[in-house]
């Protein structure tokens, strides 16, 4: 019985502690977990006090007098490894030794500490994989913790004591080296005014087992020169480390899982940035207005993808040394899990990145339950494993700090509300899934661009409302949209790649003043943009629908000459240059007004005799409406595309164009020269949309190769 007792202990503990073992219980914590280890504490004979749940000053002694006993940094952490060296230990032999023990700790003198405490090996040119003792216990000596202690003024530092996060600073300024406890508190996470806008703090170091920097908590200090990041730290929160002019250097440290929008901007001394782990993700607007001689260091195994992270204007080059890999798994026994169904149902954890595992116990994860995670307060990064189909209802709502998923390419359903008030720019979603609930992503902070895969069929009512989408990429598979799917106050922009209109609900988009184009694939046909046109004439009154530019390049400034036409709009008179395929601008700058003019024809002989011209497309601008006389004589075009709006096609514009096989005769055509095509020999299909009548009856006598002349 007694050992069924021990066993029950320990797996309720077990069940509870987070990924970072050191971290999982300590000073200031409450609860069924830390009455829990009380109780396996007094069992072993380690502490006398009544288990009350409260991880106060005595119980802390006694872990501490443990870890001394094991030849561990006595630091009062309590991880997993821990507990199970405590369960295993025996009882008469702590409680001989525990009170000599402990006034030995309390009597050991920093030069005998610094004597205990071995320094880290260096990182060698090989992958290394950073151990949770590594980050945790090894890295937080007793000798860092008593200089601190004793360096540093707790009166200076203001702490929230239930949360560890540090609220503010008062000191003087100058050096500042911040405790790891202020009084008995462990320094958690830095607050948005901790340190915001102090100009007299020149240097500062941050302490373990901090691992979380708030928004703007390090930022528009004007005399800070150097700062030191913990090993610990495994989120970098928006704006920090902005608008600190003098700063010279940052060392980041590998556990940096997200460094989130306006980080290291406007950091005008900041000549160096050096990452040591994996490539987190990076926000929007990261690393702008910095000197031009910066430069960000990666590690060697890395610099391709840091690359393909990293804005395009930043110096990457590499450090020498290949990245510090950390592990972000966690025990099985973190999860609650029905083997039967596949599904996590709960999470015990107080990480701020998860891995999730694609099997527990030997059985596979195929999703994730309703509410699973929801309200964490203290998860940042989640990474969903091949093999989950689904997200249920509200899995992850209501979290405060997760700022990214990472989902997989086997995701097909995100659930109602699944995400809702995520705190996160982006998102990590990928091809493959198929239908997003009511308010998956609703109240979020997405914002910028969004991009959502081509197979998504249903989007649902409310499911990114209220976000702060800017700009909407839709694919090709939807089917639905839902009642105030999009009803977002930022967005102004919106393409879908449809070809035929989806079932749109009338006020998907209801509220969206700010939107202003929507745009269809370049191959639509007018049917189908009055179509669009209809939806969003109610909900979204300042719209414009446009067809999308077709994929072709626009030709280089200098190659280009442009007259100005009656109207004082703007036609290409000639062109130079030797690009195979183009497409004109919507619109050129007119030097005269200090404005740009639309461009609304291809001037008489623009490309004429070109030996290199082989496809046109004439811009999607709606003001495009007139092809001159010669405007492609004798010149190798091959093919073109005349969109709906062009209404003129002059005299000889294709003459002797023999290379040229088909044309589409647009509806919009009111006008065509007799002599048009003459000589186009090797021309067979033409597909005359626009009224026939308008077609001379002698348009084609030349053309001897055409055997198919197509009407509507």
């Amino acid at each position: 019985m007694r050992r069924k007792t021990k066993a029950a202990i320990l797996a309720l503990i077990l069940v509870i502690l987070s990924v970072t073992p050191a971290f999982a219980l300590q000073y200031g914590d409450s609860g069924d977990d830390v009455k829990a280890l009380q109780e396996l504490l007094v069992e072993k004979g380690l502490l006398s006090d009544t288990p009350d749940g409260v991880f106060g000053a005595n119980t802390e002694k006694a872990v501490m007098a443990f870890q001394e006993r094991i030849g561990v940094t006595p630091n009062g952490l309590v991880s997993d490894d821990l507990i199970k060296q405590i369960e295993a230990s025996e009882k008469v032999e702590i409680e001989e030794e525990t009170e000599a023990q402990t006034e030995e700790a309390e009597a050991l003198t920093e030069e005998e500490t610094e004597e205990q405490t071995q320094e880290p090996e260096e990182q060698t040119g090989e992958t290394e994989t950073l151990t949770e003792e590594a980050l945790t216990e090894e890295a937080l000596t007793e000798e860092a913790l008593s200089e601190e202690i004793e360096t540093a003024d707790d009166a200076d530092f203001v702490i929230d004591d239930y949360d560890g996060i540090l609220l503010g600073y008062t000191g003087a300024g100058g050096d500042v080296t911040v405790p790891s406890y202020i009084g008995e508190i462990p320094v958690l996470a830095a607050d948005d005014q901790a340190f915001s806008g102090d100009p007299d703090i020149t240097s500062l170091s941050l302490p373990q087992p901090l691992d979380r920097l708030l928004a703007g908590a390090v930022r528009d200090m004007d005399g800070l020169e150097s700062i030191s990041l913990p090993d610990t730290l495994t989120v970098i929160g928006p704006d920090n480390f902005a608008n600190c002019p003098h700063l010279k250097e940052v060392t980041v440290p590998a556990r940096v899982t997200i460094v989130q929008s306006g980080s290291f901007s406007a950091c005008a001394e900041l000549g160096s940035i050096t990452f040591l782990g994996d490539v987190p993700v990076f926000e929007s607007a990261c690393f702008s207005d910095l000197s031009e001689s910066a430069v960000i260091y990666v590690p060697e195994d890395r610099i391709r993808e840091y690359r393909s992270a990293l804005p395009e204007d930043i110096t990457v080059k590499g450090s020498g040394k290949d990245a510090v890999i950390c592990d972000y798994s966690v025990p099985d026994d973190a999860f609650a899990f029905d083997a039967d169904t596949g599904t996590i149902t709960a999470y015990t954890g107080f990480d701020k990145r998860v891995d999730i595992p694609s099997e527990i116990g030997g059985a596979r994860v195929t999703a994730i339950g309703d509410e699973a995670f929801a309200d964490n307060r203290y998860l940042t990064y989640v990474t969903l494993p091949e093999g989950i189909r689904t997200v249920g209802k509200d899995a992850f709502s209501y979290m405060s700090s997760l700022a990214y998923v990472e989902m997989p390419a086997s995701l097909q359903t995100i659930g109602e509300n699944a995400f809702y008030g995520y705190r996160g720019q982006t998102a990590g979603f990928r091809e493959g899934l198929e239908e997003i609930g009511g308010g998956a992503f609703a109240l979020s902070a997405l914002s910028g661009d969004l991009h959502l895969p081509s197979t998504v069929r249903v989007i649902g009512d409310s499911a990114f409302e209220r976000s702060s989408v800017r700009s909407l990429y839709l694919g090709g598979s939807l089917e639905r949209i839902g009642s105030k799917a999009f009803a977002i106050p930022s967005l102004g922009y919106v393409q879908l790649d449809e070809f035929a209109p989806v079932d749109i609900a009338e006020d998907a988009f209801l509220g969206d003043d700010a939107l202003t184009d929507l745009d269809l694939p370049w191959y639509c046909t007018e049917e189908v943009r009055e179509a669009y046109r209809g939806l969003m004439e109610e909900q979204a009154p300042e719209c414009y629908v446009w067809i999308n530019n077709p994929p072709a390049e626009y030709p280089k400034d200098d190659t280009c000459v442009f007259e100005r036409n009656g109207d004082g709009t703007f036609r290409l008179s000639y062109y130079s240059g030797s690009q195979p395929i183009l497409q004109l601008w919507h619109a050129w700058y007119d030097e005269e007004t200090q404005d740009y003019v639309p461009i609304t024809g291809v001037g008489d002989g623009a490309f004429k005799g070109s030996e290199t011209l082989k496809g046109f497309y004439v811009t999607h601008s709606d003001m495009f409406t007139t092809i001159g006389d010669e405007a492609f004589a004798d010149s190798s075009l091959e093919h073109i595309d005349l969109f709906n709006t062009t209404e003129t096609i002059g005299s000889g514009a294709f003459r002797n164009c023999t290379n040229l096989k088909e044309i589409t005769l647009p509806k919009s055509l009111t006008y065509v020269a007799e002599d048009a095509f003459e000589g186009c020999t090797g021309l067979e299909t033409v597909s005359i949309l626009c009224d026939p009548s308008v077609i001379p009856e002698n348009a084609f006598d030349t053309c001897t190769a055409l055997k198919n002349k197509q009407m509507p």
